[in-house]
């Protein structure tokens, strides 16, 4: 019995002496399991927070070398005033400078408005989509006549022909008139929805790149909005900017002008409603109608001999026809050529 005591009390001890590498041995076992587990993990992330850091630094050199940022988009109100007498146009910012990325949440937007920095040119500093050719053989049209005949196979109607610059437009447009909205606050519309009454305009928004300008903060793209009546009558020629910086600006809109007045919806557009106790002058109505065949009235002011109140005459200042009073900036446009409908 002594036997088998002595034979039990060896193995223990035995067994009390391996107990501890055994343990080690698992300890280190389980730590390089770990670390061989999750290594390929580990490298790949810091290779790329590396490569996304030394990406964005080597576009950022480059954006530098060519003195242009096409990433980056900021909204500018465009003034139209007369200061001392002299036609002038101040450029107010409204929004900062914010990046695609984070305007447009479809990439594919974003990427395509990025690559119009490469199209524009002095002669027309402002985004452009192609319309469609007439006997258009690319890819995308061959990928139509299949989808409408699928679509004739389960008994539906062929996709009528769509004028795809008509969707680029509106895909390009319609975050920025959302954007512009939310942070140029229109209270006034609220007080027209209850019945109080207000005077409506329009204002216009054009995304511009004005590549020519020997500039690094200009060039980059810009969502000028300007009041729909500027561009419906001004002259540009002979006006000035107030900020020396930004003494390009004169023709840039000239050149929107130029092509607002060929196709007004090529363009976004903007609606502000004023409570018309807040304004003196005449305005007439003139519905317009937009895109979707809705009838929109718009106030225009009243043209002519027959104008009266202080609009009048502020609206005069700026074409020469009226002397120009001394005084600080007065809101003006050019006032010679009728009202007319889209």
């Amino acid at each position: 019995m002594s036997e088998i005591s002595d034979l039990i009390i060896k193995g223990r001890e035995l067994l009390d002496f391996e107990k501890l590498p055994d343990l080690a041995v698992l300890v280190i076992g389980v730590v390089v399991g770990l670390i061989g587990k999750n290594l390929y993990t580990l490298v790949k992330n810091i290779l790329g927070v590396a490569g996304s850091f030394i990406g964005r630094m080597a576009a950022g050199y480059w954006q530098d070398i060519r003195r242009e940022t096409p990433n980056v988009l900021d909204c500018k109100l465009a003034v139209l005033a007369d200061v001392e007498g002299t036609r002038t146009v101040l450029m107010d910012s409204l929004i900062g400078s914010r990046s695609l990325a984070s305007i447009y949440l479809n990439p594919r937007t974003a990427f395509g408005v990025r690559i119009q920095a490469f199209f524009v040119k002095r002669e027309r500093p402002y985004v452009y989509f192609a319309p469609i050719k007439h006997n258009d053989r690319s890819l995308t049209a061959r990928f139509r006549a299949w989808r409408n005949a699928r679509r004739a196979q389960f008994g539906l109607p062929p996709l009528p022909p769509v004028d795809t610059r008509q969707i680029k437009y509106r895909r390009v447009y319609a975050p920025i008139e959302a954007m512009i909205g939310q942070y140029l606050t229109n209270e006034w519309a609220v007080q027209m929805s209850i019945g109080e009454p207000c005077y409506v305009f329009r204002f216009v928004v054009a995304l511009v790149y004005e590549k020519h300008a020997d500039d690094y903060v200009d060039r980059q793209f810009h969502a000028v909005l300007v009041w729909e009546e500027a561009l419906r009558h001004m002259a540009f020629d002979g006006i000035v900017a107030y900020q020396p910086e930004y003494g390009h600006r004169a023709e840039t809109l000239r050149r929107v002008a130029e092509a607002w007045r060929s196709d007004p919806r090529q363009f976004g557009t903007v609606f502000m409603m004023v409570p018309k106790s807040n304004l003196c002058g005449d305005y007439v109505v003139e519905r317009v109608e937009n895109q979707a065949g809705i009838r929109i009235p718009i106030h225009r002011p009243v043209r002519g001999e027959g104008a009266a109140g202080p609009d009048a005459v502020l609206l005069a200042r700026l074409t020469g026809r009226h002397p120009a009073v001394p005084s600080d900036l007065a809101v003006a446009s050019d006032a010679g050529a009728p009202a007319e409908t889209l």
